[in-house]
């Protein structure tokens, strides 16, 4: 099963009011309950309230709550049997852009509990966002004949990876502009033609295949077709492989600190970073290079719910979790000791 947040990308401007979903997709198993806690950046947007209509869940644990202050949203929500098999809305949050700045939305530990009778935590997936925010000046591009400028409210930054594949294009028109014409592909280098799509001033496109793509632009007035302006953008919608964790405690299961090895790929955007939780630890964030062995701390015995999540550049998440048992040692046993001891007279001796 996975969690996400639509839109997964979006520009917005200081001031405006907007809408997010969180999302599950069951991946063809029943469910009955999710649980999670969002953060966002409360200096760059706040949250106005959440809505629970049109929710998959009838039953509120956990009511959805949120603090401007700290930053968070969390809840728990869930429904009788035979529960909820598909994609669906589970809250949809309604935010205000407070000041310029990009908005990284996460994941805490997250559940999603199959309706299987054992409550069986089958979350897999996790899809974050990502959303800028600008002043309005920054948002209206002009153009002219032979340059014209565009603007990507889903896909600002040419040179960032997006899990947005709803990809909208937006420019500005002067008053003498009489022909606008656009291509869509693969290619860095395509020239519009010279044939004209109407007085346009921005494109949608619904559903793209993952990859880098490049968006071609041509404008017409009295002179004559200008050139060609080109506009790349990058899309990963798919999360890194799952992995697995595995556990080398040098054959001692006393062990206070051994060692983790955890690997994934992706093969459109790439391994950004690696997240790990031990026990009631918080996540810590993991460069490439800080793993494959990657030590832990010094543990008491006991027993730690480990949880990794790998993440690629667009912001796709793929979480593995296993058990560590650190066993205490045994208690020592003394077989020989003095029946009688004085101080400073004789040295004092014990075996076990």
């Amino acid at each position: 099963a996975s969690l996400f947040l639509s839109p997964g990308s979006e520009s917005f401007i200081v001031g405006d009011s907007f809408s997010v979903e969180l999302g599950v997709d069951t991946a063809g198993l029943p469910i009955n309950a999710a649980q999670t806690t969002i953060y966002f950046p409360p200096d760059i947007v706040e949250v106005l309230s959440i809505s629970k209509d049109n929710s998959i869940f009838s039953l509120w644990p956990k009511t959805p709550a949120f603090s401007n202050s700290a930053g968070e949203i969390s809840f728990i929500g869930g429904l009788p049997h035979p529960g909820f098999n598909g994609k669906g809305n589970v809250i949809t949050i309604n935010f205000k852009a407070k000041k310029e700045g990009e908005a990284l939305f996460s994941f805490d530990e997250s559940k999603v509990l199959a309706d299987d009778g054992k409550g069986t935590n089958i979350l897999v997936f996790i899809k974050g966002a990502k959303y800028f925010i600008y002043q309005p000046e920054k948002i209206g591009l002009e153009a002219t004949t032979t340059l014209p400028r565009i603007f990507s409210p889903t896909h600002p930054n040419e040179n960032e990876w997006y899990s947005n594949n709803t990809p909208r294009f937006q420019w500005s028109l002067i008053k003498d502009i009489k022909g606008v014409s656009f291509v869509f592909d693969k290619n860095p280098d395509t020239i519009a033609d010279t044939v004209s799509e109407g007085l346009l001033n921005f494109k949608n496109y619904d559903l793209i295949p993952d990859g880098i793509w490049y968006f071609h632009l041509r404008l017409e007035d009295e002179s004559g077709w200008g050139e060609t302006f080109h506009y790349r953008i990058q899309v990963d919608t798919n999360p890194p492989y799952p992995f697995e964790i595995i556990i080398d405690n040098a054959g001692d299961s006393t062990n206070p600190k051994p060692n983790l090895y955890f690997e994934t790929k992706d093969d459109t955007s790439g391994i950004d970073i690696y997240k790990i939780k031990i026990g009631e630890e918080k996540f810590i964030d993991l460069m490439l290079a800080q793993i494959n062995p990657f030590p832990t701390s010094l543990l008491r015995p006991g027993n730690y719910k480990i949880i990794v999540r790998a993440i690629d550049k667009a912001k796709n998440i793929v979480q593995t979790k296993t058990s560590l048992d650190i066993d205490p040692i045994e208690t020592p046993e003394i077989n020989i000791w003095p029946e009688k001891y004085v101080a400073g007279e004789e040295t004092f001796y014990i075996e076990g």
